[in-house]
C-alpha cells in the first residue's frame, strides 16, 4: 500500500447529477484508500464565476489543474478533488476540493448548494470562502448557507439529543468545525477605518460586528454574523485585488506572476503561505488524525445520509468510522503477528519458554500497531478482541510446535530402533543372554536419541512413550531368555551323560581287543594291575564330578528353597494380616452386640423402673422410643463399618504396596536365577570339556597298552580263557565299581550335607547379623519419634507406617544383605507388629472427635490441592511469566495513549471553554450596549415628556 500519492490531475470526488443527486466516484475513493499519510484538507466553496479554482489550483502550485470558466455559466460541478504531496509537512498529504459555484439560477433545487457546502465544512480542515467585491450586507446575505448549517449537520444522534440540544450543537460545531478563512477578490478598498489603517482581519471582525437594535429585521441581518461567530472562533481574511485586466482574465492560466498585479500576487503568496504553515491536520474526535482511507469513510457515510434524505450526522459518521477502523486495525495487527511469527519462529521450539518469549515479542508489536491505527475504542472491545485473537493464534502454533516435535522425536526414535527391530525380527534376542543384549541396546540408542539436537519441547514425553512400549517387549525376551537358560542347562547334562556312556563303551571294546598276553598268568596280572588303576582314577573322577554336581545341585536346592520360603512368608502374611482383621472385626461386632445388649436391658430396665414407680407409658410409647433407640445404635454401627472398612481400605493398599515391592525383589532374584543358571551353564561345559579330555588321555593310554599286549600275544589258545576271565573281572569290577559308588555316595552325601549345614548356618549367621545391625541402625529415627511421642499424635499411625515404609525401602535397597534378608525384615516386622498395634489404638482413640477428623480431612484436601497447584504452576509458570510481560507492555501502551487522548481532550477543552468565555464576553457585551441604547431611548423619552408637561404648565 502506498503511504504517498501525487496526482497528476484533480478527479471528480462527489458528483452533482443533473437530478440534483451527489454521487460518490469510486476511482477518487480508491485513491483516498491508499494514503495512509494524515492529510490537511482545504476546500474552497464560493458563488460561481469568483475565481475559487485559479485560487485553489496556486495552492497546488500550478497555474492548470481546476478547471477555469469565463462564461456566465458555472464550470466545475459537484466536489473536485486534487491529492498532492504537503510543501512544507513531511509524510503528509494535501488534499485540496474544489466545489461547484453556489447560486447557480440554472438549479432547481436550491437545498443542492446547502448539501454542497455543508460536505465542504464536514470533509475540510480549512475552509475558504470565497467572494468578490466587499464584506457588506449583501456578501453576508449571500451566505445564509451557514445560518442552516444546525438544520443539515448533526453532531450527535438524535437518540442521544436533549431539550439543550440546540445550546449542545453550538457549542459543539465550534469543535468540530474547521478553520474559516475569508478571500475577498477584486477589492479595490483601502483598508482603513475611522482614518486608521486596519488589516484584512480586523476589517472582517468589523463587518461581522453585530447591528444594533432589537426588532426582527436587526436580528434577521444580524443571523449570519452570529453563526459565524459562533461556528468558526478561527477565523482569518485575505483580500486581494484585481489580478489583471478584463481582456487578459479569459487566459489567466496562461499569464506568469510578472504579467499578474503585484497587489494580487502578494496575497496569493501569503494566503498560500499560511495556509501551509499555520493550518493543521484535520482531526476528529480524541485529536485523532484523518488519514486518505478515514477521510474516504467519513465521505461514504455522509453522502449516503444525504441520499437517504437524513441529516449527516458528525456521531454517527464518528462511530461508523471507529467501527471500520477499528475491525481494520485488528486484522492489521494480527496478520503482522502471524506474518512475524511465521518468519521468526522454527519449528519445534527447543523450549516452551523460547516460543512463549516470541510470542510475547510479537504481540507487543501488534498491540503497538493496533494503537497507533485505532481510536475511540469504547471499553477497549476491539483491543480485547485482538487479545482474544492472539491467544487463539498462540494457542494454534503451539499446538503446531508440539505436533513438529513429536513427530520429528517419532521419526528420530523410528530410524534410531531399526537396528533393534531387525534384531528382533532376526531372533538375536530370542537366544541366551538376548535380555542383557536387548538392555544394551536400548540404553545406546536413549543416548544416542538424547544427544541428538532440536528435537522440540515433546522430546522426553516421546521417550517414555516409546519405553512403555518397550516393556511388553522387553519381558517376552526376558521370559524366553529363563525358558532358554533351564533347557541348555538340561541339554549340557544329557550331553554329559552321552559322552561318559560313550567313552565307557570305547572302554570296553579297547579292553576286549587287547586281551592277548604273553602269558594267561601274566596277562591276568598286567590286566588286573591296569583295572585297578582304571578304576582308582575312575573312582576319584567320579567322586570329583559328583561332589561338583552336589554342591550344585545343593546350592540351587537351597535357593529355591529360600525363595519357596520367602513366597511362603509372604502368604503367611497375608493370611496372618486378613485373620487379625478378621479377628478384629468378629470382636469389634461381639463388642457392639454387647454393647447393644446392654443398652437394651438399660431400656427394659428403666421401662420396668417406671412401672415399679407407677408411671407406666403406653406400649406403643415404648415401642417408638425402643425402635428410635435401636436406629440410632443402627446409624452408629453405619459409620462404625464404614470406618472399619476405609481403615481395610488403607490397610490392603500399605499390603499391596508391599506386595508390588516383593514384586521388584522377585525381578532382581530372577536377574540372579539368569546369572547363576548362566555361570552354572559355564561350568557344565568346562567340565564337560575336561571329561573329554581326560577320556581321551586314557584312551590313548588303553590303546597303547593294548598295542603292546598285541605285539607280545603269541598263544592264540588262551583266546577263549582269557576272554571269559576278562568278562568275569568284567562283572566282578562292575558290581566293585557299584558297591564303592553307592558307599562313596552315600559318605560323599553326609559329608557334604554336613559341609553344607555348617556353611549354611554361618552364612545364615552372618546374613542374620548384617541384617539386624542394619535394621537397628535404620530404624534408629523411629525409635527416637517413639520414645519422643511423636506418633502418640493423631495421624501418628499413618506417619509410623510411612516411615516404616521407607526404612523397608532403605533396608531394601543396601545391598550385601544376604540370605536371611527377608527372613530377618519379617521378625522385624512381627516385632513392630504390637508397636503399630498399639499405635493404632492410640491414634484411633485421638480421631474419635469429629472436629479432628474433619480437620485431618481439610488438610489433606489442603495438602492435595497444593501439590496439584505446585504442579500446575509448575507446568503454566512460563507462559504466566509471558503472558504478565505482555499484559504490562500492554498496559504501559494503553496508558501512553490514554495520556495523549487526555491532553488532547484537556487542550480541546481549554480551547472551548475559552471560545465560549470570548462568545459570552461578546454576546454580554452586546446585550450591554443593546440595554445601553435602549435606556438612552427611553430618557429620552421621559425627557420629551417633560417638557411636553413643562410646557403644558407654562401655558
Amino acid at each position: 500500500m502506498a503511504a504517498e500519492v501525487s496526482m497528476p490531475a484533480p478527479v471528480c470526488l462527489i458528483e452533482n447529477t443533473a437530478e440534483g443527486e451527489l454521487v460518490l466516484k469510486q476511482e477518487a475513493i480508491e485513491i483516498l484508500n491508499k494514503i495512509t499519510q494524515p492529510v490537511v484538507v482545504v476546500a474552497i466553496v464560493g458563488r460561481y464565476r469568483t475565481g475559487k479554482s485559479y485560487l485553489i489550483n496556486k495552492l497546488a502550485g500550478k497555474n492548470k489543474g481546476f478547471s477555469l470558466g469565463s462564461s456566465i455559466q458555472t464550470h466545475t460541478k459537484g466536489i473536485w478533488m486534487w491529492c498532492l504531496p504537503h510543501p512544507q509537512k513531511s509524510k503528509h498529504t494535501l488534499v485540496l476540493l474544489d466545489t461547484e459555484g453556489l447560486g447557480d439560477v440554472e438549479k432547481g433545487n436550491a437545498n443542492n448548494d446547502t448539501s454542497i457546502f455543508s460536505m465542504a465544512i464536514l470533509l475540510s480542515s480549512v475552509f475558504v470562502y470565497n467572494s468578490i467585491g466587499t464584506i457588506d450586507q449583501r456578501t453576508l446575505d449571500q451566505l445564509h448557507y451557514v445560518t442552516e448549517l444546525s438544520n443539515h449537520i448533526n453532531v450527535k444522534s438524535p437518540v442521544h439529543k436533549d431539550h439543550n440540544a440546540k445550546v449542545s450543537d453550538t457549542a459543539d460545531f465550534m469543535s468540530f468545525f474547521p478553520t474559516f478563512i475569508w478571500t475577498v477578490r477584486d477589492f479595490s478598498l483601502e483598508l482603513e477605518l475611522k482614518g486608521k489603517p486596519i488589516t484584512a482581519d480586523d476589517y472582517l471582525e468589523n463587518a461581522l460586528q453585530l447591528l444594533k437594535g432589537n426588532d426582527s429585521d436587526t436580528s434577521k441581518l444580524n443571523l449570519p454574523r452570529e453563526c459565524i461567530r459562533l461556528y468558526f472562533p478561527e477565523r482569518k481574511c485575505f483580500v486581494f485585488d484585481r489580478p489583471t485586466s478584463t481582456k487578459n482574465l479569459k487566459r489567466l492560466e496562461e499569464l506568469h506572476e510578472n504579467d499578474l498585479e503585484e497587489d494580487f500576487v502578494t496575497p496569493t503568496r501569503e494566503f498560500c503561505q499560511y495556509i501551509f504553515q499555520k493550518c493543521g491536520t484535520k482531526t476528529i474526535e480524541g485529536g485523532h488524525s484523518v488519514t486518505g482511507k478515514r477521510l474516504a469513510n467519513l465521505a461514504v457515510a455522509y453522502v449516503d445520509a444525504i441520499r437517504s434524505g437524513t441529516v449527516p450526522c458528525i456521531e454517527s459518521a464518528m462511530a461508523a468510522l471507529a467501527q471500520t477502523e477499528n475491525t481494520a486495525a485488528v486484522q492489521e495487527a494480527l496478520a503482522h503477528y502471524e506474518r512475524q511469527m511465521r518468519e521468526q519462529i522454527k519449528f519445534p521450539t527447543a523450549t516452551v519458554k523460547v516460543f512463549l518469549d516470541l510470542h510475547a515479542e510479537c504481540e507487543k508489536e501488534a498491540i503497538k500497531i493496533f494503537m497507533e491505527r485505532s481510536f475511540k475504542d469504547e471499553d477497549q472491545e476491539f483491543q480485547k478482541h485482538l487479545g482474544e485473537m492472539l491467544k487463539d493464534r498462540c494457542e494454534k502454533m503451539c499446538t503446531v510446535n508440539e505436533q513438529r516435535s513429536t513427530d520429528m522425536c517419532r521419526d528420530l526414535l523410528q530410524k534410531l530402533s531399526s537396528t533393534m527391530q531387525k534384531n528382533q525380527l532376526g531372533g538375536v534376542y530370542s537366544k541366551s543372554g538376548g535380555y542383557l543384549l536387548f538392555v544394551e541396546d536400548q540404553k545406546r540408542l536413549t543416548e544416542q536419541y538424547r544427544q541428538t539436537p532440536g528435537k522440540g519441547i515433546k522430546a522426553e514425553e516421546v521417550l517414555q512413550e516409546y519405553i512403555q512400549k518397550q516393556e511388553s517387549v522387553a519381558m517376552s525376551i526376558l521370559k524366553v531368555n529363563q525358558t532358554l537358560s533351564q533347557k541348555e542347562k538340561e541339554i549340557a547334562e544329557e550331553q554329559g551323560k552321552v559322552k561318559a556312556a560313550e567313552w565307557e563303551l570305547k572302554l570296553k571294546e579297547e579292553m576286549q581287543a587287547a586281551a592277548q598276553p604273553k602269558s594267561h598268568e601274566e596277562h591276568v596280572k598286567q590286566l588286573t594291575r591296569k583295572m585297578e588303576e582304571d578304576r582308582l582314577k575312575m573312582m576319584q573322577d567320579n567322586e570329583r564330578e559328583i561332589s561338583q554336581k552336589l554342591k550344585a545341585e545343593e546350592v540351587l536346592q537351597e535357593y529355591f528353597q529360600k525363595q519357596e520360603s520367602v513366597a511362603m512368608s509372604i502368604l503367611k502374611l497375608d493370611h496372618t494380616l486378613l485373620q487379625k482383621e478378621k479377628e478384629i472385626a468378629e470382636e469389634r461386632g461381639k463388642v457392639k452386640a454387647a454393647e447393644q445388649e446392654r443398652k437394651l436391658k438399660e431400656v427394659m430396665q428403666a421401662a420396668a423402673q417406671q412401672k415399679l414407680e407407677g408411671q407406666p407409658k403406653s406400649h406403643e410409647e415404648h415401642v417408638k422410643q425402643l425402635t428410635q433407640k435401636m436406629e440410632e445404635d443402627r446409624l452408629k454401627m453405619m459409620q462404625d463399618n464404614e470406618r472399619e472398612i476405609s481403615q481395610k481400605l488403607k490397610a490392603e493398599d500399605v499390603l499391596q504396596e508391599y506386595i508390588q515391592k516383593q514384586e521388584s525383589v522377585a525381578m532382581s532374584i530372577l536377574k540372579v536365577n539368569q546369572t547363576l543358571l548362566q555361570k552354572e551353564k559355564e561350568i557344565a561345559e568346562k567340565q564337560a570339556k575336561l571329561q573329554a579330555a581326560e577320556q581321551e588321555r586314557k584312551l590313548k593310554e588303553v590303546m597303547q597298552a593294548a598295542a603292546q599286549q598285541m605285539l607280545e600275544a603269541q598263544q592264540k589258545s588262551q583266546e577263549e580263557h582269557v576272554k571269559q576271565l576278562t568278562q568275569k573281572m568284567e562283572e566282578d569290577r562292575l558290581k566293585m565299581m557299584q558297591e564303592n559308588e553307592r558307599v562313596i555316595s552315600q559318605k560323599l552325601k553326609e559329608m557334604v550335607k554336613d559341609r553344607c549345614e555348617k556353611f549354611c548356618a554361618e552364612n545364615e549367621q552372618r546374613s542374620t547379623d548384617i541384617c539386624r545391625n542394619l535394621l537397628q541402625k535404620l530404624s534408629s529415627t523411629m525409635q527416637e519419634n517413639l520414645s519422643g511421642g511423636v506418633y502418640s499424635k493423631p495421624g501418628g499411625y499413618l506417619l509410623f507406617v510411612e516411615d516404616q515404609k521407607r526404612v523397608t525401602e532403605q533396608y531394601r535397597q543396601t545391598p550385601g544383605k544376604g540370605i536371611k534378608a527377608d527372613e530377618v525384615l519379617q521378625e522385624y516386622f512381627q516385632k513392630q507388629e504390637s508397636v503399630a498395634v498399639s499405635i493404632l489404638k492410640l491414634d484411633h482413640i485421638l480421631s474419635q472427635k469429629k472436629e479432628i477428623a474433619e480437620e485431618q480431612e481439610k488438610l489433606q484436601a489442603a495438602e492435595r490441592e497444593m501439590k496439584l497447584k505446585e504442579v500446575m504452576q509448575a507446568a503454566a509458570q512460563q507462559k504466566l511469566e509471558a503472558q504478565q510481560k505482555s499484559i504490562e507492555e500492554h498496559v504501559k501502551q494503553l496508558t501512553q495513549v490514554m495520556e495523549k487522548d487526555r491532553l488532547k481532550m484537556m487542550q480541546d477543552n481549554e480551547r472551548e471553554i475559552s471560545q465560549k468565555l470570548k462568545e459570552q464576553a461578546l454576546l454580554i457585551q452586546e446585550e450591554a450596549d443593546k440595554q445601553q441604547q435602549q435606556m438612552q431611548e427611553e430618557i429620552k423619552l421621559l425627557q420629551k415628556k417633560v417638557e411636553e408637561s413643562n410646557s403644558c404648565v407654562i401655558i
